[in-house]
């Protein structure tokens, strides 16, 4: 049974987790799958499987002896009348998460990630940990969308989103991932991962309790803006997150909610696709960075520089785009061209130790300088319409 979650985004609609109300058993009745699994939860597995197969002198569970009435009473009914013959018909627990009991969300024993759905898109993904589980897993498979990003070469801007935290025990397949933008992850991590990781850590610390985590994604409505492929990708990149969080203390054998459904709202929409328009850096023209990055009299050796970000000082360059994800796509770029020193063409990319820096070594902005003409060609850079 799956949690219901408001979808503005127009996610898919989801069942109420709400316990139904509980109708005692009698012996011989069907034990159906919703009752199996609160009367699991109650007895524990061991006693369920016991005696629903009918061990004979086996003495009641301790949570059964101290008190006959309830779900665990109902529990030795039904298994009692199977010993005596009655049909009892035992469904399969479903593994789908189920409401737990002073809990507001679905619940489970285990990381469970909707694989995908009928658009090939993640939906939610859940995880109940005691801390003890190893770690989930970096991305091994790009999730629906990231091919457009790679496509617009834009992977650096854009990441391999976990909805549930590695660390945590999120998985890195494609139920667990939604493609996302690396400041949309910084945001996403002061907001809601280091407190599940905190969580996660306490949890392991004290033997019993449990974390509960649980993520549902929106979707934007279809339209027609851009090119077709833009337009096919589009249902690929979210616009929110309905987030649950909630902790278990065996201390107090108490739930207590975190986010209960809390939003979480991304801020980097899906990339314009610009199709022919997009201009490698290395083969970038004088009249076209003009174009471009307008507002600066660029010159033959700033050209002949950017061109090399493209070649030689490509890895520095992506280096310092990552260093500044958190800034969003531009903030990022502008941040790398505020980062990476100029070097005149044909100057050798290393010195000898001891030497002493060359003369006129400083960051290509600082010798721009013009910050309006640096941040439009970050613009450009971000946006796909210069690629690396």
């Amino acid at each position: 049974m799956r949690a219901h979650s408001p979808h503005p985004g127009g996610g898919e609609a989801r069942q109420d987790p709400r316990p139904a109300p509980r109708v005692a058993a009698t012996a011989g009745d069907a034990l159906s799958a919703d009752r199996a699994v609160r009367l699991q939860r109650e007895v524990g597995n061991t006693a369920l499987t016991r005696m629903l197969r009918g061990a004979d002198g086996a003495p009641d569970p301790p949570r059964v002896a101290a008190g006959r009435g309830g779900l665990a009473g109902d529990l030795l009914r039904v298994a009692r009348g199977r010993r005596d013959g009655g049909a009892t018909p035992v469904q399969r627990v479903p593994t789908r998460p189920q409401a737990k009991a002073g809990s507001s969300y679905a619940h489970d024993r285990r990381q469970r990630s909707e694989p995908v759905n009928n658009a090939r898109r993640a939906i939610e993904s859940q995880i109940v940990s005691d801390g003890s589980k190893p770690a989930g897993s970096a991305p091994h498979v790009d999730p629906a969308g990231y091919a457009y990003i790679r496509q617009l070469k834009l992977a650096k801007f854009w990441i391999r989103f976990h909805l549930v935290n590695e660390k945590a025990g999120g998985d890195g397949g494609s139920g667990n991932l939604v493609p996302a933008s690396q400041r949309d992850n910084r945001n996403y991590e002061i907001q809601f991962e280091a407190a599940l990781k905190q969580d996660v850590a306490t949890a392991a610390a004290n033997p019993g309790d449990r974390v509960f985590y649980g993520v549902s994604v929106n979707y934007p409505p279809a339209n027609q803006v851009g090119t077709q492929r833009q337009q096919d990708n589009q249902q690929f990149f979210p616009t929110s997150l309905n987030v649950h969080h909630e902790y278990y203390s065996a201390a107090n054998d108490q739930w207590t909610t975190r986010h209960n459904g809390t939003t979480f709202t991304f801020q980097d929409p899906q990339p314009t696709d610009l199709g022919a328009n997009a201009i490698p850096i290395v083969t970038l023209t004088l009249p076209q960075l003009q174009t471009i990055a307008p507002g600066y009299n660029w010159t033959a050796a700033d050209l002949a520089f950017l061109a090399t970000l493209g070649g030689a000082n490509k890895a520095e360059f992506e280096r310092y785009l990552e260093e500044g994800g958190g800034l969003g796509p531009s903030g990022a770029a502008e941040h790398a061209l505020n980062e990476i020193k100029y070097q005149a063409p044909g100057a050798p990319t290393a010195r000898p130790r001891r030497a002493a820096a060359p003369q006129g070594t400083i960051p290509f902005a600082a010798r721009i300088n013009n910050q309006q003409a640096v941040r439009n060609l970050a613009d450009a850079l971000a946006r796909g319409e210069i690629t690396l």
